[in-house]
Formats: C-alpha cells, sequence, structure tokens
C-alpha cells in the first residue's frame, strides 16, 4: 500500500494492501479500502500527465461509512456518506446518493435508506 503526503483518514477506517492513495485524498470515518483501490488526482486535463505540477491535480473527498471493492478506481470526485462502491468499479462521477455502485462507469444499482 502507497499514502502519499497531504492524505487524511478518519478514525476507524481501514485500508488493505496493495492500495495507492494520491496527494488531495480524504477519507472520512470507518471507511473500508479493500486490496488494490486506486485513487487518481491527475485527469489529464492538459492533453497528458500533469508531470507534478499540482496546480493540474484535483482533490477527491470520501464520506463516512463508506466501503469501496477490491481493484476499484476513484477518479477526483466527492462520494457521500454510505456509499459501497463494487469491486472493479471505475467512479467518474460525484456520488451523492447512499447506495451501491458497480461498472465501468459505476452507476447505482440500489439505493441505502437508513
Amino acid at each position: 500500500m502507497e499514502i502519499q503526503q497531504n492524505v487524511r483518514i478518519g478514525k476507524k477506517t481501514r485500508i488493505q494492501s496493495h492500495s495507492f492513495i494520491c496527494e488531495l485524498v480524504t477519507i472520512g470515518e470507518s471507511c473500508f479500502i479493500a486490496h488494490g483501490v486506486m485513487f487518481i488526482n491527475d485527469t489529464f486535463s492538459s492533453g497528458g500527465a500533469a508531470g507534478g505540477d499540482k496546480n493540474l491535480w484535483k482533490p477527491t473527498q470520501i464520506g463516512n461509512h463508506v466501503a469501496i471493492g477490491s481493484n476499484a478506481t476513484i477518479l477526483p470526485v466527492s462520494i457521500c456518506d454510505h456509499a459501497v462502491i463494487g469491486a472493479g468499479a471505475v467512479v467518474t462521477k460525484d456520488i451523492s446518493e447512499p447506495g451501491f455502485y458497480a461498472g465501468n462507469p459505476a452507476k447505482l444499482l440500489r439505493k441505502i435508506t437508513h
């Protein structure tokens, strides 16, 4: 697992091996990040890699009580509290409603009600 600088991780959050958490990622409390999850902060918005230009990087915000399955890829997005991201999913857009998400791109499969 690699966790880069300036990452924030909340209390009671567990992160399994082979995950990569890049700069500008904030993960809330009581989350679970499974094996091999990749967080991305460079969207190649200038037509190529940012080449270390942090001004081109974008942040990711993960809420509380979020579970992310093995080998999911999380682009710079915001994920609300109580979301479940399936194994292998690719999250390309903000998730603002609690529920189960899967696929590429990740889509809502079922809402979660409290």
